[in-house]
């Protein structure tokens, strides 16, 4: 069930690719988030639709499906919040642990670019 799944996932997109590039004569990259049930946890689907575009070859037999789950929003609302109260201290403690989660947690660079750039 899984394997036809991927034949037919893998057919959907090589047609679309076929047409995308028939019309417009541009080859795209799409990429495919996971569903999120709040849309205060969008930029999770973006991240994950980043992941899996990052791959120069798509292996549609081992998509990673992982979820970024622990993305760190609290954290940085809180390092925004103690910026705009002036509040250098804390503002630093906070960074350095969204930096900490950045290298140790993020695998893809263009994933590390978008987090600093929500920063």
């Amino acid at each position: 069930m899984k394997n036809a799944f991927y034949i037919i996932l893998k057919e959907v997109i090589v047609n679309l690719d076929n047409f995308l590039y028939s019309q417009y004569n541009t080859k795209y990259k799409i990429g495919i988030g996971h569903i999120v049930h709040d849309l205060n946890d969008t930029h999770k689907s973006y991240l994950n639709a980043l992941s899996s575009m990052e791959s120069v070859e798509y292996n549609l037999q081992n998509i990673n499906m992982s979820v970024i789950e622990d993305y760190p929003s609290e954290e940085i609302m809180s390092f925004l919040q103690y910026v705009q109260n002036g509040d250098d201290k804390n503002a630093l403690n906070v960074l350095d642990k969204i930096f900490e989660y950045i290298s140790n947690q993020v695998e893809t660079a263009q994933i590390k670019r978008y987090m600093c750039y929500d920063i």
